[in-house]
């Protein structure tokens, strides 16, 4: 039996999330992956549930700084083609060990604004881009005085550098600012790093939006936009559903091109990136930009649509750039719906049977389920700001806005009866 040996690799950094699909798309074009990540996610049991073994030829664990060194000179032995961060965790560490190797990078300058949320805004005020005030604090008085000067009642309280809406709280009062200062000053965030400093915002207005891009060499590329709508502005990442906003609308064009300007002021040139924007009354502003691909997305239902997808397009930017810089600016909306919708439980309790997806699945319209629990596991209620996720997604695509509502509804009956069907009574 011959065995084929490539000595150029592609390096994927903590390919938990959407990373574990990076390795597995790159390694189907013929790209060995090497993997790297730090022992503080390594030892995440959440996290491990992503890694996928198989699609790496070796997976290097670091203990500290001090171990950059060492895996550098490992790597060097290899032609390292692109280092890609695979989740929001791993964006720094990818950006430091680019910094060793003739690869697609991001200027290095601006590293602590690609992962620290208050310096992430702070450049973008510098590039003259609409943004929220902001403060940020290691002291509780210090953020209450700021918030009373404010001038205004709804603020946002979060991490600086978190992800997935781990501990954002949104506070109306000088009670609920202490209240969730507490809950984040000093703890760890959701990789296991402690929040030295909390950051306080003004509460941004307005229809949310997920700008999803790929970029290769300043060259960006808006693969989706979605529209997020709730049922309670109140709570945090409580969104209903996201729909896919169509590329001929002119808050596609809106949209598109303040986060070309947001990519800019970033220094994202290479690579994938995910952000959130407000639509407020004087137009696009950033929540926040992630420098990685999207997470919990099923990629299938996006190629389904355009024929192509952040993660099939982050892959071609990487290894053929002339070919995705050669992609036109305009192209045509698609003629059919699409809905992502989130799953969000009232009712919690031990799991007492496996969940059967048959009766979402025998939805005309439903193109795809993820589900994250099983037998054993415990249903909570769905609360992101303390870490209870969602328990599911589910992609809808319809031909027509009608039969996109009607199988909208029938999936909202089934999930309720799913939760009842599988809990002890």
């Amino acid at each position: 039996m011959n065995s084929i040996y490539n000595k150029t690799i592609i390096v994927i950094v903590s390919a938990f999330s959407s990373g574990a699909m990076l390795s597995r798309l790159f390694h189907g074009r013929g790209y060995p992956c090497v993997h790297v990540t730090t022992r503080r996610e390594w030892e995440i049991k959440r996290l491990q549930t992503y890694f996928d073994a198989d699609s790496f030829i070796k997976n290097y664990v670091l203990n500290g700084e001090e171990d950059i060194a060492f895996v550098v000179d490992e790597l060097k032995k290899f032609n390292v083609k692109a280092i890609l961060p695979g989740c929001e965790s791993g964006v720094r560490l990818a950006d430091t060990l680019c910094q060793y190797f003739s690869v697609p990078k991001n200027d290095y300058h601006l590293i602590d604004a690609r992962r620290n949320k208050y310096h992430m805004i702070d450049a973008i005020k510098k590039c003259h881009l609409l943004c929220a005030e902001q403060f940020k604090s290691d002291n509780l008085a210090a953020v209450l005085e700021w918030y009373k000067n404010h001038g205004k009642v709804r603020v946002v309280v979060k991490p600086l550098s978190s992800s997935s809406s781990d501990s954002v709280f949104y506070c109306h009062n000088e009670a609920e600012i202490q209240q969730a200062f507490q809950a984040i000053h000093n703890q760890l965030d959701m990789y296991n790093n402690q929040n030295s400093e909390v950051l306080i915002q003004e509460f941004l207005a307005g229809d949310e939006f997920i700008v999803n891009t790929v970029s290769r060499d300043g060259v960006h590329y808006v693969t989706d936009i979605w529209q997020g709508f709730s049922e309670n502005i109140d709570m945090v990442s409580n969104d209903s559903y996201a729909d896919l906003v169509h590329r001929e609308t002119l808050i596609h064009q809106q949209l598109s091109s303040y986060t070309m300007k947001v990519l800019d002021a970033l220094a994202i040139k290479n690579g994938a990136a995910h952000s959130e924007i407000r639509m407020t009354s004087k137009g696009p502003c950033l929540i926040e930009t992630g420098a990685r691909l999207a997470g919990k997305v099923n990629f299938a239902s996006i190629e389904s649509i355009y024929g192509y997808s952040q993660l099939s397009l982050t892959v071609e930017a990487m290894i053929e750039p002339e070919l995705f810089k050669k992609r036109p600016i305009a192209v045509s909306s698609p003629t059919r719906y699409a809905r992502y919708v989130y799953f969000f439980s009232n009712v919690e309790g031990d799991i007492v049977c496996e969940p059967d997806l048959s009766a979402m699945l025998a939805i005309d319209g439903v193109e795809s389920v993820t589900f994250s629990l099983a037998k054993g596991d415990k249903l909570r209620r769905t609360s992101k700001s303390y870490r209870s996720p969602r328990p599911g997604y589910a992609y809808l695509i319809a031909d027509t806005q009608e039969q996109l509502e009607r199988d909208y509804a029938a999936l909202r009956l089934v999930e309720q009866k799913l939760y009842s069907s599988i809990l002890d009574d």
